[in-house]
């Protein structure tokens, strides 16, 4: 199988040479045209301050974890990007910013990760912080528990943004190589193609050849 191959790039080097070098071209512009993006993540660790008892203590904190996925569309509602386009002057609306922001929790833990998307390192991490400070500010807000024992809802930072200092794209290296694999493939897949049409093309001309002379005979 593998002398096969070898005999088909070896009759069709040129097909094979050019499908590999137009594939490396594309792999280098799309490197070359992809604008670096950095993300920033906050870590939070979702509770209930002033619990009165154990017994409540053990409600709240069920109460938290059937809550996470709503925290989520929280993160990331009007009422925290609005503010947060004010705070940092940002040249986007709330739908925008939304799309920047993703969050990320478990079935089984009240952490949540915030991870927020920018053009910017420094960017990245100061909108990251303060999503995170307006989702602090308005989860005590989002249920009242009076007369339960139950406290009130809040958030601690775990982890704060930081300023990450590397892209998140991948590296021109990364695209590169995986461009010269395509390339190698794409290419041995032409030269098959080529020799297969080469003999599709040669049997086709045999028959015409044999009818030809079966018709004179």
């Amino acid at each position: 199988m593998v002398s096969e191959y070898l005999q088909a790039v070896r009759r069709n080097w040129l097909t094979c040479i050019g499908v590999a070098l137009v594939t490396m071209l594309a792999a280098l512009g799309f490197s070359l045209s992809q604008k670096p993006t950095y993300q920033s993540t906050a870590v939070l660790y979702v509770s209930m301050d002033r619990v009165q008892s154990v017994t409540d203590l053990s409600a709240g904190a069920a109460y938290v974890l059937g809550q996470m996925k709503s925290y989520e569309s929280v993160v990331i509602s009007p009422q925290i990007t609005q503010p947060v386009i004010a705070d940092l002057k940002l040249g986007n609306t709330p739908d925008e910013l939304a799309a920047r922001i993703k969050t990320t929790t478990s079935t089984d833990s009240t952490v949540l990760e915030i991870t927020c998307t920018a053009d910017e390192a420094q960017q990245a991490a100061d909108i990251c912080n303060d999503v995170t400070a307006q989702f602090q500010k308005r989860i005590p807000g989002l249920a009242t528990f009076e007369g339960k024992g139950m406290g009130t809802l809040k958030a601690d930072v775990l982890t704060p943004a930081s300023a990450p200092a590397v892209s998140a794209n991948p590296s021109r290296s990364t695209v590169l190589g995986l461009g010269l694999v395509a390339a190698l493939g794409l290419g041995i897949v032409a030269a098959l193609f080529a020799d297969r049409l080469r003999g599709n093309s040669s049997t086709q001309r045999g028959s015409i050849t044999k009818d030809t002379q079966s018709s004179q005979r």
